[in-house]
C-alpha cells in the first residue's frame, strides 16, 4: 500500500483523540475506502503529468484548458481506485470510486503533523462530455480553489498513465503484511480479507532492443491493412498520444476487429 494511504490506516488505528486525519464534512470513509482500493504511486512519473495534461485537455492548443477532447482513457482499474504522488513537502492522494455517470474523486492530502480531505470532484467517465462536470468543491478552509481545479485536470493524464501499462510501466508490490495484521487487530479488516497489492508506476524509456532489423508497417508495408486504436507511446523519451488510424497495406486484404462486451457478473459476451 502507497505511503499516504498507509499512513492514513494507521491513524484511523489510533485513539479518536489522537486522530489528524480532518474529514472536513465529506461523506466518506476513508479507510474503509482504502482498505478496498487499488493503489497505485504516481511519484516517478509527475513530471509527465502537465505535458501529457496539456496534450489531452487543451482542444486547440491555445494554451487554454477546455476539458478532455479525448476521454476513451478516462476509466477506472478498480472500482475503488487510490492514486498518490509526493511533492512539496507533502503527499496528495486521489481517491476515485465509480458513480455513474462520473467518477467521484476525493482530494486528500497528507503533510508533516496533518491529515486532511480537502476537495471532491466528479469527472466524466470514458465518452461522457467535460461540460457535464462542475467544478471541484473545496471542502479544506484554506484551500485555494485554482489548486483543487488543475488536481481535478491532473486526473485524466493520470488514468491515462496507469491505463496504458504498455507505454509506462508498472511494478507490482507485495502487500504490507505489518499492516494487514495491525489492521486485523483493530478490528478494521477480516482475518481472511487480505490488502490489495499495489502498483508503482514507472516510465521505461530503455525498452528491450527488437530482434532483427526493425520494421514498421505503413501503407506500403508487408501487413494487411488493419485500424490502430488511439494509444499512448514514448517518442524520444516522451510520452505522447497516437490517434487512432489505418495502417497497412489494403493490396494484401483488410483486417477488421470486433470487440464483444461482457456485462457485468456473466461469462459470455454480448
Amino acid at each position: 500500500m502507497t505511503p499516504l494511504a498507509q499512513r492514513v490506516l494507521r491513524d484511523a488505528m489510533l485513539p479518536p483523540e489522537r486522530r489528524l486525519l480532518e474529514t472536513n464534512g465529506a461523506e466518506l470513509d476513508l479507510p474503509s475506502a482504502l482498505i478496498e482500493a487499488r493503489c497505485f504511486e504516481l511519484t516517478a512519473v509527475i513530471d509527465l503529468i502537465p505535458p501529457l495534461g496539456m496534450r489531452l485537455l487543451d482542444a486547440d492548443g491555445d494554451g487554454v484548458i477546455e476539458g478532455p477532447r479525448d476521454n476513451t482513457l478516462a476509466f477506472l482499474p478498480a472500482p475503488t481506485t487510490w492514486c498518490e504522488y509526493a511533492g512539496s513537502g507533502m503527499r496528495l492522494g486521489m481517491l476515485m470510486q465509480e458513480a455513474d455517470p462520473f467518477i467521484l474523486m476525493h482530494i486528500v492530502l497528507g503533510w508533516e503533523g496533518r491529515l486532511a480531505i480537502c476537495g471532491v470532484a466528479a469527472l466524466p467517465i470514458s465518452g461522457q462530455h467535460f461540460g457535464e462536470v462542475r467544478a471541484t468543491r473545496v471542502l479544506a478552509e484554506g484551500f485555494p480553489q485554482h489548486r483543487a481545479n488543475h488536481i481535478q485536470m491532473d486526473a485524466f493524464p493520470i488514468l491515462a498513465m496507469i491505463n496504458s501499462p504498455g507505454v509506462v510501466r508498472q511494478r507490482l508490490e507485495p502487500p504490507h503484511k505489518g499492516l494487514q495484521r495491525d489492521l486485523v487487530r483493530a478490528g478494521l479488516l477480516a482475518r481472511d480479507v487480505p490488502i490489495a497489492r499495489w502498483s508503482e508506476v514507472l516510465l521505461d524509456v530503455d525498452p528491450p532492443p527488437i530482434e532483427g532489423e526493425p520494421k514498421e508497417a505503413r501503407l506500403q508495408g508487408d501487413k494487411a491493412l488493419h485500424f490502430c486504436r488511439a494509444h499512448l507511446r514514448i517518442a524520444r523519451g516522451r510520452l505522447v498520444r497516437v490517434r487512432g488510424h489505418w495502417r497497412g497495406d489494403s493490396s494484401k486484404g483488410v483486417v477488421l476487429s470486433r470487440y464483444r462486451l461482457r456485462p457485468p457478473g456473466t461469462e459470455e459476451a454480448k
